[in-house]
């Protein structure tokens, strides 16, 4: 029996090799052989975001269900982590596959990630009404424009802390902020277009301003971030003055366990799963 009929057999789970997503995964209850740094930033989304209906009301604690999510799971015995479950707005920004041909592209690439992040908020159109007092004349007229898609170089450079300034005044808790792949559009933008040349500092510059407003102006509204990348963040040259910083490579003792494959885990697989090959085959 080979694997695709494996997999077709309802008594065997289907094994899943490439998820970005935390909750199709756990609701479908596939076996994951995957772990990615998206997939965990995934996770973190429903472990920590309020959950909201489409007006942007609080759901009860009987309509929730991403507590559900983590219910079996080790973390669910950690009452002091479970308190954290549920309890911010979080905002997931995605970087991953921003490229272009030119600086113009890249540019415009990000600004329909922008507008499609401030779409999954419309709620927020509430604070447009006459009567919302928190937000002043110019900001109800700058978030019009996220709405709209017309937004300036000014809007897109301040996107991320203005999305967290109003995501705060609504649930009045501070945000999380969890950036993808943060310095993939520079590094492919210095391969394409060299570390020297216009096109590239135009790239640095822009990304610089997103990240660097969204985490260093942003103390009033931001609770904590988590930013995957490649590159170190002193490499990446564009977080200058930030502070209160913590770097954690894959190969750190304290999180290497979460990132590789352990032997325990995978003789766990294994149990899951008609063996088809030897478990040394499997380790090699």
């Amino acid at each position: 029996m080979n694997q695709l009929e494996l997999n077709k057999n309802s008594d065997y789970p289907r094994i899943e090799t490439s998820v970005d997503d935390f909750k199709e995964f756990r609701l479908e209850k596939n076996l994951l052989v995957d772990k990615s740094k998206s997939l965990n930033l995934s996770m973190l989304k429903y472990f920590f975001e309020l959950e909201v209906d489409e007006r942007g009301e609080l759901l009860s604690p009987a309509e929730r269900s991403n507590d559900k999510l983590f219910a079996d799971l080790e973390i669910s015995e950690d009452q002091k982590s479970m308190e954290e479950q549920g309890k911010y707005p979080v905002i997931l920004f995605n970087l991953k596959n921003t490229k272009g041909e030119s600086y113009q592209e890249i540019e415009n690439e990000i600004k329909d990630r922008v507008i499609k992040l401030f779409a999954d908020h419309l709620y927020l159109e509430d604070c447009l009404k006459p009567d919302y007092k928190l937000l002043s004349s110019a900001q109800k007229d700058k978030l019009s424009r996220y709405f709209s898609g017309n937004i300036n170089k000014t809007d897109l450079h301040t996107s991320l802390v203005f999305l967290s300034e109003l995501l705060y005044k609504r649930f009045n808790q501070k945000v999380i902020l969890l950036i993808d792949e943060y310095d993939e559009t520079i590094n492919d933008a210095y391969v394409k277009f060299g570390h020297e040349s216009k096109e590239f500092e135009r790239i640095l510059y822009l990304i610089a301003k997103i990240l660097g407003n969204a985490l260093k102006s942003n103390n009033t509204y931001l609770k904590k971030a988590v930013l995957i990348g490649i590159l170190k963040i002193a490499k990446a040259n564009i977080f200058s003055g930030l502070n209160n910083v913590a770097e954690y490579g894959l190969l750190n003792k304290r999180f290497t366990e979460y990132y590789g494959f352990t032997q325990n885990e995978v003789d766990n697989l294994l149990t899951k799963v008609p063996l088809i090959i030897d478990k040394n085959e499997v380790k090699e």
